[in-house]
């Protein structure tokens, strides 16, 4: 064999062994995004039982249109126990007009919401990794959990308020130079809050990495805005209420109790179901730590987790983990990443690891 027919021969080689599992890794998380999108699709009409916190949504937005109140005493009829803000039932609102009191009009606000968070998390991890195979795997492993994943169909705010949160991060991630980026920020912020108060933390996370970094001018604008913007929310709101609004919303987060007894149950379910995605996701933000690299990223997932670890499991469900997965879900497809391209140039001297990660890759 010429020279020339050799060396052509291990530049295909070199190709192939480092184009095919990525090629593969791509299609396996490819088929898990589009099962996951069928089985929404299919739930949306699907007339399954609903769990009360559905229902009460799909009632709130039809006493909007009817210009009655969302916030009132919870001892006298109709007893409403709204708890939450009104960004959910003012956007359902707007499909309930047209199709009435119907599930789907909820089911299709989270399913949209989901949708666009993986978009964004497809552009995040294809950006970082510098391949969309990358997105692929970071938007597949945020849509792969069964453990929440039946909650994203159903009428319920979380996702629509992970979406806000997700949002605010991206803007000033994705527009850097874009100096008003800080004030949509701040209004997102704000959206993600009139949706559920809980967003606090991971809101309290982009502002503590305006602060590390020193950006002292986008940390004020994203105060201010928040502030002045969230003011005007709350002022109009309870105004409209009588006064209802901040006693329904208070009265639920001020007499919670805290069941230590379930975190094991809601983490332990959660990371045996997928301990690949929560062990390679947590090192790399561990890395990212010990190595004093942290980007806005690792101050999202803190935020989340904090949400996870007080509201979470304190007696509510797997919904609070929505933030932290899509966290996760990035930190997952950058360690992926970097795994492969260690293994890709150490394919001739390790070739039983070569193995392994081809395997941990696809499993």
């Amino acid at each position: 064999m010429s020279e020339k027919n050799r060396n052509a021969r291990h530049v295909f080689t070199h190709y192939n062994m480092r184009s095919v599992p990525l090629c593969l890794l791509g299609v396996v998380w490819g088929i898990w995004i589009i099962i996951y999108i069928l089985y929404s699709v299919a739930l949306i009409q699907y007339p399954y039982d609903w769990e009360p916190g559905e229902g009460s949504k799909i009632l709130y937005a039809q006493r909007l249109l009817e210009n009655k109140p969302l916030y009132k005493s919870n001892n006298t009829f109709p007893m409403l126990g709204n708890c939450y803000p009104p960004m959910y039932p003012l956007i359902v609102a707007a499909l309930v007009k047209y199709a009435g009191p119907q599930m789907w009009c909820g089911r299709i606000v989270s399913f949209v919401a989901i949708l666009l968070m993986m978009a964004m998390i497809y552009r995040i991890a294809s950006r970082h990794n510098c391949s969309r195979v990358w997105g692929i795997v970071a938007a597949g492993c945020f849509a792969m959990p069964a453990f929440i994943a039946n909650w994203y169909s159903l009428a319920r705010m979380d996702s629509l308020c992970s979406f806000f949160l997700l949002g605010m991060v991206y803007v000033v991630w994705e527009f850097p130079k874009f100096k008003y980026s800080s004030v949509v920020a701040g209004i997102l912020a704000v959206c993600a809050v009139f949706t559920k108060q809980t967003a606090v933390f991971c809101i309290a996370g982009l502002g503590m990495y305006y602060l590390l970094s020193k950006q002292w001018r986008n940390l004020i604008a994203f105060c201010i805005t928040g502030l002045v913007a969230g003011w005007l929310c709350f002022a109009v709101c309870n105004s409209l209420s009588d006064g209802w609004f901040y006693r329904n919303i208070m009265s639920e987060n001020t007499h919670r109790l805290f069941f230590i007894e379930r975190y094991p149950a809601f983490f332990g379910a959660f990371f045996f179901s997928y301990p690949w995605a929560w062990i390679i996701g947590i090192g790399v933000a561990a890395w990212k730590f010990y190595r004093r690299n942290v980007d806005i990223w690792f101050f999202y997932a803190c935020g989340g987790l904090v949400n996870a670890l007080l509201i979470g499991a304190n007696g509510s469900g797997p919904n609070y983990f929505f933030t932290l997965w899509s966290a996760l879900a990035l930190f997952f497809a950058e360690g992926l990443a970097l795994l492969y391209r260690w293994y890709s140039e150490n394919t001739s001297t390790k070739p039983l690891y070569k193995y392994f990660v081809l395997y941990s890759l696809l499993a």
